[in-house]
């Protein structure tokens, strides 16, 4: 389906009584149905996928304060989609649909209409910039739409007002102002343009590693080495394509610069070149940063390629056509290749399947972190069901001594009842607030407004017990003994070979080959147990085990706690926390 997007633009080239605009929204039909029903694709598929789910929307201060590594636009929009509840699927259709319109405006406008340029993007920039990087590929969009458009004329207010709603998506829109100022502002020519190139170029051969290495008296520079390559390597796929497309437009300069905007986009293109060399230290932040000029190319060739067509010769025509199938479809090919390496696809076919809404991909093909996560969040079924049969647990009034009673929220009541160790209620859910159990002894605050509002403590003892100091006391200092006793355990972090890990353990991940390294704790108290973490892919889980490294919860957890002094276990799962007895048997969904 990509190749085949990419070669309808050269077949609708040929269709009889549709003008050129017809054309050229035609063309576009195969990118639009990529966009919307596409599942799995994209390097950063997974990863949005992720946060998407794990975002927090309760309410909108929640969202405002939670992952604010990720910029606030894009929570927010994550907020409206997921208040109203829709599923990912809609919003990662929706950003796609809206990146992709601004482009095709923006080439429908610059060029228009043209299919040369349209074939340019469809095999130079959208699969990475519309398919994976999706809030930088929704800024370059709408930046290009309003920034490098004949039709629009934006004041400098109304610029700065754009990059600073964009910012809202990724900050590396900044670096659109001083293109366009120096752009605007300086008269380039054709030498100065060609010292400028040089300079950078040259600039991209200095060891920075190596320099930085003798300064360390400068502010940050040890920060600054760790975005710098071990190696710069300018002469690869990226750089090669910028000095040949940097080649082939100063040969034509004088040629495609015969008015104002022309000139400018011209300028902008291989100034953004200039920027991308001067960067190479850094192969990530070069190619990040600059691809808002790079793509520029797309409507620059389209001004190279008219001097040719106009020559009416359908030979030379033929050979650019061809030309332009060859490099653009080599070009897909190798970010199509690069994406399924990136994404640790280890499914059966050789070739991208086009995976949609309706044959959704096994995400267990994909050896990637994410993708990993993503599956491991559809827990909520299963959580479910055990919320479901937590309804219909039976009471008893009898204290039994050889159990251990937590105060439990009752999912359905929305209050906290005690609950003993064999699943039965001794106390049924009444309790607003979260009583404190020690022994047979609870303290609670009743549900009185103003005994609330005072935090008063009152006791009972579900043994019958008479409650007095003395029996207050008493269990409150055995309760503090037992957990200092547990707490004060040294933390004696020990490495274990992987190869020894029991397949109880290991078939818990559908990549064994992708169990880094394993090293656990060991603990005497309540009860000896280890507490083994692995690192798979990328990322940290948590698993109990007894002292043959048997599972005790067949369970990975997100985080670990040390086991309580009645022997319950605490795991974190995606789908909130469970509790589970000594014996492995559950005891709370949460």
């Amino acid at each position: 389906m990509y190749y085949f997007a990419l070669v309808f633009p050269f077949i609708v080239s040929l269709l009889p009584k549709l003008t050129k605009k017809q054309k050229f929204y035609l063309a576009t039909v195969p990118l639009f149905i990529i966009v919307i029903f596409r599942v799995g694709v994209g390097t950063d598929y997974f990863s949005y996928e992720y946060l998407y789910n794990l975002q927090n929307v309760t309410t909108f201060g929640k969202m405002l304060d939670h992952q604010s590594n990720i910029e606030l636009g894009f929570r927010i929009f994550i907020f409206i989609f997921k208040s109203i509840g829709l599923p990912f699927q809609f919003f990662i259709g929706f950003f796609g649909a809206v990146t992709l319109g601004f482009f095709v405006k923006w080439i429908d406008e610059t060029t228009d209409s043209s299919l040369v340029s349209l074939i340019l993007f469809i095999g130079m920039f959208f699969f990475v910039w519309n398919l994976s990087a999706i809030r930088q590929g929704l800024v370059m969009a709408v930046a290009s739409y309003y920034f490098f458009n004949p039709q629009k004329n934006l004041s400098k207010k109304q610029s700065i007002l754009l990059v600073a709603a964009l910012a809202l998506f990724h900050i590396s829109v900044l670096f659109y102002l001083p293109i366009i100022f120096l752009a605007r502002n300086v008269k380039w020519n054709k030498k100065t343009l060609i010292i400028v190139l040089g300079i950078s170029f040259v600039f991209a051969f200095i060891p920075w590693q190596r320099v930085l290495a003798h300064l360390p008296f400068i502010p940050g520079s040890k920060k600054i080495m760790g975005y710098i390559d071990a190696k710069t390597q300018v002469l690869n796929f990226a750089g090669i394509v910028r000095i040949a497309f940097a080649t082939v437009i100063l040969y034509h300069y004088d040629k495609i610069t015969d008015s104002v905007f022309k000139k400018f986009m011209v300028d902008s293109t291989l100034l953004g070149f200039a920027v991308y060399f001067c960067l190479k230290f850094s192969e990530l932040i070069a190619g990040r940063t600059t691809i808002y000029t790079f793509i520029l190319c797309i409507v620059v060739f389209k001004y190279i390629l008219d001097h040719y067509f106009l020559k009416d010769s359908k030979v030379l025509n033929g050979l650019i056509y061809t030309g332009l199938a060859c490099f653009t479809g080599l070009f897909l090919y190798k970010d199509i290749n690069a994406y399924m390496h990136q994404s640790n696809y280890r499914g059966p076919n050789k070739l991208l399947r086009f995976n949609t809404i309706f044959n959704r991909p096994s995400y267990d093909d994909y050896d990637n972190r994410f993708a990993y996560l993503t599956v491991r969040r559809n827990c909520n079924d299963e959580r479910d069901e055990l919320l479901d049969s937590q309804a219909a647990l039976p009471s008893s009034s009898k204290y039994q001594e050889n159990l251990s009673y937590y105060a439990m929220w009752d999912h359905e009541s929305e209050l906290y009842g005690i609950l003993g160790t064999d699943r039965t209620w001794i106390v049924e859910p009444t309790f607003k607030r979260k009583p404190t159990v020690y022994g047979s002894l609870v303290a609670y605050t009743p549900n009185d407004d103003l005994k609330q509002a005072f935090k008063s403590t009152e006791y009972l003892d579900l043994a019958g017990k008479e409650v007095t100091k003395e029996h207050i006391q008493e269990a409150l200092s055995k309760d503090s003994l037992e957990r200092q006793e547990i707490t004060t355990q040294a933390l004696d972090v020990k490495s274990y070979d992987v190869e020894k890990l029991p397949e109880s353990i290991v078939n818990m991940f559908p990549y064994k080959d992708e169990i880094i390294s394993a090293k656990y704790v060991e603990f005497n108290k309540p009860y000896a147990y280890k507490i083994l973490d692995l690192e798979y892919i990328d990322y940290h889980f948590f698993i109990y085990v007894d002292e043959s490294f048997e599972p005790i919860v067949p369970v990975l957890s997100n985080d670990f706690y040390r086991i309580a002094p009645d022997g319950v276990i605490t795991v974190d799962t995606y789908c909130r926390q469970r509790l589970y007895n000594k014996d492995g048997s559950l005891l709370w969904q949460y």
